[in-house]
């Protein structure tokens, strides 16, 4: 119970994006763990009671510092003699069973005063959210039967999480991207020029891609949650993943380290991990004195660090170039978070040492000044450049039928974003996301200049399946405050403004 009550405390500081279902694992591990010391320790002490006491000691550590952690290990067997002493010496099991009912009731008390401070914001998401299918779809769009398997074209779409179009990189970053462009230019890739995303924040945006609906139409009735894993069973499983797979797709998709876009269900899941840790998982590393075996831990577990960024990072692209190996019409989802912070490579892929601890902190969440994120940003842009580079021309050289390749930012960079006032934030600079498309046979005037990315699939099923799926209006979307994302505020007609700004 006092592992059961750990775990819940740990997970109200983190239920903003996790799922309560990232509880389970560790809980398990937790009671795994006590199950094979109650013999050892009771064979010592010979007494339940005092097998009880000492182990609840043992989890209730979990709360204090590494330091106090480890002097609890030091003092374990001195602790385990004095117990099996006072049990024996005194003969007073009835005090001691007295001290184990306290501990129950102070365990059982922690539960409910937990579930009570958590039920109030699981009531805000309507009851249907929580029972299979979580999300009611609307019928999806038959796929034609003329679309021969031996015809389809790879899809490949690869979100680069945070990285600005053209033209803010050279305004606000004083970049200019143009090596970059006329690469994919000389490849067959059209690059439109007014971009923008329809969403400012990661989890909304590639929900709303992959659905190719706006968030209200798929997912209503969210307006006052604060739980942004909502979105994950809407990317895990879209509409896109789902008629692709109707028409015969293999599905791959590549860890993220981030469990909001990660889709181990997938056909395929490649992770450069033998053990992925869910982000709840990782928090109670960084929270617990658990976090004293991370050194131990990090060659085979993504234990939360830069140098696992790196790794995960460098993974995504080394895998983008394999893939193409893999026989059959694939789709294929990678969503590689960079050069979003936090700011692990130079230019030339080095380690970049920040100063700061590991965490997805951007717009006023950064922890510099706007000076570092413009040199730190512009420096991963160049390294996520080079890394593209090898990946394009790799697939398109092993590609048996000419693929479709998608290119595409969820949002802008951070630079000028606060993320608790649209009002102060450069909607411009948010909004406006770099997008580049290989679709081999489509007439560059079919694609919109001012594509959206919740328009993005219906254009290639239109194109490429025979559906008739019309182009929704462009609309963009920010939010009142960094924890409300689903408190929409309609700025379309904000979206390219950015008066307060100087580059």
């Amino acid at each position: 119970m006092f592992s059961l009550a750990s775990l819940l405390f740990l997970y109200a500081k983190a239920m903003v994006t996790v799922s309560p279902a990232q509880i389970i694992r560790p809980l398990i591990v937790f009671w795994t763990i006590l199950a094979l010391l109650i013999w050892p320790v009771f064979q010592f002490v010979r007494d339940w009671y005092w097998t009880g006491i000492l182990l609840s000691l043992f989890v209730a550590s979990m709360f204090f510092s590494s330091a106090f952690f480890a002097i609890i290990g030091i003092v374990l067997s001195g602790l385990l003699i004095l117990g099996f002493a006072l049990s024996h010496l005194l003969k007073r099991k009835a005090a001691v069973s007295h001290i184990t009912s306290t501990l129950n009731v102070v365990s059982i008390s922690a539960i409910v005063v937990l579930m009570f401070y958590l039920l109030p914001f699981f009531l805000e998401v309507p009851l249907e959210y929580y029972r299979p299918p979580l999300f009611q779809k609307k019928s999806l769009p038959a796929i034609s039967s003329i679309v021969s398997s031996e015809v389809m074209p790879d899809i490949y779409y690869i979100v680069l999480d945070g990285y600005g179009r053209t033209d803010i990189l050279q305004e606000y970053y004083d970049f200019d991207n143009s090596d970059f462009t006329e690469y994919l230019l000389s490849k067959g890739f059209l690059l439109p020029d007014y971009t923008h995303s329809n969403y400012s924040r990661t989890a909304l945006s590639i929900a709303s891609t992959l659905n190719m609906e706006s968030i209200q139409e798929i997912a209503p009735g969210l307006d006052d949650s604060l739980f942004w894993w909502l979105m994950a069973p809407l990317i895990d499983h879209s509409r896109v993943r789902e008629m692709l797979e109707e028409a015969g797709y293999t599905t791959i998709s590549i860890s993220t380290n981030w469990n909001i876009t990660d889709n181990p269900s997938t056909d395929i899941y490649l992770h450069p991990y033998p053990v992925m840790l869910s982000d709840f998982e990782g928090h109670i590393l960084g929270s617990t004195p658990l976090g004293m075996f991370r050194r131990s831990l990090s060659p085979f577990v993504s234990v939360p660090n830069m140098e696992t960024h790196r790794r995960i990072i460098r993974y995504n692209f080394e895998a983008l170039e394999e893939i193409p190996n893999i026989p059959g019409p694939k789709f294929v989802f990678a969503h590689i978070i960079s050069p979003h912070p936090p700011f692990v490579f130079d230019q030339f892929g080095n380690p970049l040492d920040t100063g700061y601890g590991f965490r997805f902190a951007d717009g006023s969440d950064f922890p510099g000044t706007r000076e570092q994120y413009r040199l730190n940003y512009i420096a991963q842009v160049k390294f996520v450049n080079a890394q593209l580079k090898p990946v394009v021309a790799e697939i398109l050289e092993h590609s048996d039928t000419p693929p479709i390749i998608i290119l595409q930012a969820d949002h802008g960079p951070g630079m000028f974003t606060d993320f608790d006032s649209p009002d102060q934030t450069c909607l411009r600079e948010r909004f406006s996301i770099f997008a580049a498309y290989y679709l081999p046979g489509v007439d560059p005037g079919a694609i919109p200049s001012d594509l959206t990315p919740v328009n993005l699939y219906r254009i290639i099923f239109n194109k490429y399946f025979g559906t008739d799926m019309p182009l929704l209006e462009n609309a963009y979307y920010s939010h009142h405050d960094a924890m409300h994302i689903y408190h929409r505020d309609d700025v379309s007609s904000l979206v390219d403004s950015c008066a307060f700004a100087t580059p």
